[in-house]
């Protein structure tokens, strides 16, 4: 009677490791999308601030010509994004401005837009959920920067290595212009 119990408890143990083995993938799954998630916000509060900043200095410097995808000195928004960034995860991916024109004064619109690498368990979820999003690089409607193709402020890139972009988007009023 007590060897047929303590048979019973052995076979019980191999049961839980065989389910525990069974479901490891999900939770790395579950852990890699959660770390994934948590880098992608921060990556826009980066974004969004890094492109406040930069509008902020393109309306105080006066260093953009053109309307729509107006020219910001490329090295000094680079520089300034870099600076911000933090944590070795995101990379700089480009910046898009355009001048808005709203008399008598002027808006200056900027797109920061930042790479995140995806993790290898969330890539293909993520691919298969964020088809209608992949690589929409902003672009300009009605003298304005806006960012395509998105899920809120991020996209997806359509091929390997897969990569979220995330868009931070921020206009400046300038001051009086006749």
């Amino acid at each position: 009677m007590l060897l047929a119990r303590l048979r019973s408890k052995r076979n019980l143990r191999g049961q839980a490791m065989a389910e525990s083995i069974l479901m490891l993938p999900l939770y790395f799954l579950f852990v890699f999308a959660f770390l994934q998630v948590l880098e992608l916000g921060l990556a826009a509060i980066v974004a969004h601030y890094a492109a406040s900043s930069v509008a902020r200095m393109a309306v105080q410097n006066e260093n953009f010509s053109g309307t729509c995808f107006a020219t910001i000195p490329e090295a000094d928004v680079q520089a300034k994004v870099e600076s911000l960034m933090f944590g070795g995860f995101m990379k700089y991916a480009g910046v898009k401005a355009a001048i808005v024109k709203n008399p008598p004064t002027a808006d200056v619109s900027v797109v920061v837009r930042l790479e995140v690498a995806a993790f290898p368990f969330v890539n293909t979820a993520f691919h298969a959920a964020l088809t209608d999003s992949v690589d929409g690089a902003p672009t300009c409607v009605n003298n304005d920067v806006v960012p395509i193709n998105t899920f809120g402020p991020f996209n997806f890139s359509a091929n390997p290595p897969y990569l979220f972009y995330v868009n931070g988007r921020s206009i400046a009023r300038m001051n009086y212009q006749p």
